[in-house]
């Protein structure tokens, strides 16, 4: 049997009744009998922002989606008359279809002609408040469109809502910080390449660096900049390679652009804070058993960039920026530790006294209170610029009794120019909110303390284990190189990049840089290599043979060659000894074999270093000895020869001499008297 969901039931019965049901954030469209999204609707514009009892217009748009005519359209207001009282409450609105749903007023609906499929109206409708709200505060509106379907029902089949800060008033303004991150996925290598161009689309002339800068010159906001974005781009700007795909980078010129767009924005009476560099995930490190040493290394590493000081030319304090994720005792003090001063923090996960900037009980950071401001919804009814704005003008009306607001958008927030714009504009425009820098706001005398340590998520298997390898890859390749690739100061450096909190969204990015940075060290290693000939004539005892070493990277390497036979007792070679070999070096050296047979032996050769350690792939070459021994063959063969001679010429005198006692004189005897 089918089951039917309940908001269906619902929508379906109070069709019938004549009243509306809300879809909520999340539906494009109303489904309608038989399961079926008819049509979808927009809400385009809601005006003014700062809306008092006097009227409201909303407009919008209603769009056929089916394959049939959908037969008098008829959007008409729907409001809630029960205000919001908490900013969590506006997560229940996006996310809930039947949280603050309200009823339908027909009394301010538009008649629409019939809609083709395909074919989309717009609409607007004009609302007196006086009427209609009870007071001041937050509540929920938009519009539910009735139409007739072809089969002559007539049923709520588009629906778009969001919220309205209605003559909200204050005794006292409300003093609110807007942060403003500028931060991107870590894109720069240990070798100056870029792991691809993805920022040069970001910081170009309408993306979405570039769009947030723009948007907030000359605005009352405290920006909030990671320095590694800073150093990148300052890498684009001469010229720049990148790895995937391998060739020239296209934003060289627009990165110059963007450096001096940035400087001319943060004026010298902007607040502005540096986030840890990449951003590192260091609970997700320590989640992932990385030793303390090297979590604590990672932060310093984070905090000691000094780019922004010499590119604003003043001392730019630090900033964690942590309300998008778990935070525990263990993570802030470790960037205690390594020099943290503030760190923001979602207002839910701190208890203690009222102050929103106080003291954190237990270590030497302070804390920010702050209420996430999260990025557009994904809600294809409401426009994200009208949703950003109207988000961030019901969170500052909700703030209640509170004194002062910290508002924190994600790190890496994805807006559009006009987004940022709707947000910047909302920000000033609100009569009950006094704009205001971080360094601003008083610090509280009362600490405050986390409410629970949260577990921090280990890093992706591919990150976690990525990391190691690189390590592995680093101490073993370290006596090879002069000047390393990536040397002792710089692979904390590496190490935050390689866990940015930046993968955590985009995991398969973060598996590909972590592969680049890999190539990176193995291919400095790479460019090292020997030339040996496949096959080597021995025509004696001993021999020489050349050996080409050649060193085609960009840094001076140390470098020798171990051989190895495989009969060691009938062939050996002496190893070379390591030696210098300057940047793009090609230099030949004297190999000495020594045998003791004849025949072919396989030998093999391998780089290597100082310690001893292997570089690269072995070589191997076949040395063909052909003339061990042919001396001593030469030396028997000759020693016959004299030994047979003698023997003949022996033989040959006993015939010609006369008998033995006729040879042999008697004594006193001479030889002439005997002979005479």
């Amino acid at each position: 049997m089918t089951r039917t969901s309940p908001a269906l039931l619902l929508a379906l019965l109070l069709s019938l009744l004549g009243a509306g049901v809300a879809t909520g954030a999340g539906p494009v469209g109303m489904q309608v009998p038989g399961g079926a999204v008819v049509a979808e609707a927009r809400l385009t514009s809601l005006e003014p922002a700062v809306v008092t009892t006097e009227a409201l217009t909303l407009r919008g748009t209603i769009r056929n989606v089916s394959d049939a005519r959908i037969v008098d359209p008829l959007p008409a207001l729907r409001w809630s008359l029960d205000a919001l009282q908490t900013p969590d409450e506006l997560d229940l609105v996006e996310q809930n279809p039947l949280f603050r749903y309200g009823g339908v007023d027909y009394r301010y609906s538009v008649s629409l002609p019939s809609l083709e499929p395909g074919e989309q109206a717009t609409f607007a409708i004009e609302v007196p408040l006086a009427d209609l709200v009870p007071g001041p505060g937050v509540y929920v509106v938009g519009f539910d469109t009735l139409a007739t379907l072809p089969d002559g029902l007539r049923v709520f089949v588009a629906s778009a809502r969001t919220t309205v800060a209605v003559d909200v008033t204050r005794e006292e303004p409300l003093a609110a910080s807007l942060l403003w991150p500028l931060a991107s996925a870590p894109s720069l290598l240990p070798d100056g390449r870029l792991v691809d161009d993805t920022l040069a689309a970001e910081i170009a002339p309408g993306g979405r660096l570039d769009a947030l800068v723009r948007a907030a010159t000359g605005a009352p906001v405290t920006w909030v900049v990671d320095p590694d974005l800073v150093d990148t781009v300052a890498a684009m700007v001469p010229g720049y390679e990148t790895a995937r795909p391998p060739g020239p980078g296209t934003g060289g010129a627009d990165a110059a652009g963007f450096l001096a767009l940035l400087s001319s924005a943060v004026s010298v009476d902007s607040d502005v804070r540096r986030l840890p560099a990449a951003d590192p995930d260091l609970g997700g490190m320590a989640a992932s058993g990385f030793e303390p040493p090297e979590v604590a290394a990672t932060a310093e590493a984070a905090l000691r960039s000094s780019v922004l000081t010499d590119l604003l030319g003043r001392r730019i304090p630090p900033l964690a920026l942590l309300t998008d994720r778990p935070v525990d005792e263990a993570l802030l003090a470790t960037y205690a530790e390594a020099g943290l001063e503030d760190a923001v923090l979602p207002a839910s996960s701190v208890v203690g006294g009222p102050g929103t900037v106080a003291p954190l009980a237990g270590t030497t950071v302070t804390a920010v209170r702050a209420q996430p401001l999260p990025p557009p919804a994904s809600d294809p009814t409401v426009g994200p610029a009208l949703a950003l704005r109207q988000r961030l003008l019901a969170e500052t009306a909700l703030a209640g009794e509170a004194s002062a607001l910290v508002l924190a958008p994600d790190p890496r927030w994805s807006v559009t120019a006009p987004e940022a714009s709707a947000v910047v504009a909302a920000w000033q425009q609100a009569p009950w909110v006094r704009p205001v820098a971080l360094d601003e706001l008083p610090v509280a005398p009362e600490p405050v303390t986390l409410r629970e340590d949260e577990a921090a998520e280990p890093l992706e298997t591919s990150i976690a284990e990525g990391l190691r390898q690189v390590a592995v890859d680093l101490d073993r390749l370290r006596p090879l190189f002069a000047e390393p690739p990536v040397d002792d100061d710089e692979r904390p450096v590496v190490s935050a990049r390689v866990v940015s909190t930046a993968w955590r969204a985009q995991p398969d990015r973060g598996a590909d840089y972590v592969g680049a940075v890999r190539d990176v060290v193995a291919g400095a290693a790479s460019q090292v290599g020997l030339v040996l000939s496949e096959t080597i004539t021995l025509s004696s005892r001993s021999g020489r043979f050349p050996v080409t070493l050649v060193n085609d990277s960009a840094a001076d390497v140390v470098v020798g060659v171990r051989f190895t036979s495989q009969n060691s007792s009938r062939l050996r070679v002496e190893d070379i000894a390591p030696t210098v070999l300057t940047a793009g070096e090609k230099r030949t050296f004297t190999a000495t074999a020594l045998a003791t047979a004849n025949g072919r032996v396989v030998v093999t050769a391998e780089l290597v270093t100082t310690e001893g350690t292997t570089v690269g792939a072995t070589t191997s070459t076949v040395v063909d000895v052909t003339n061990v021994g042919s001396l001593g063959w030469v030396v028997v063969a000759t020693g016959g020869v004299l030994l047979a001679v003698a023997i003949g010429r022996s033989r040959w005198r006993r015939r010609r001499s006369p008998p033995a006692a006729a040879r042999t004189p008697p004594l006193g005897v001479d030889v002439e008297d005997r002979v005479g």
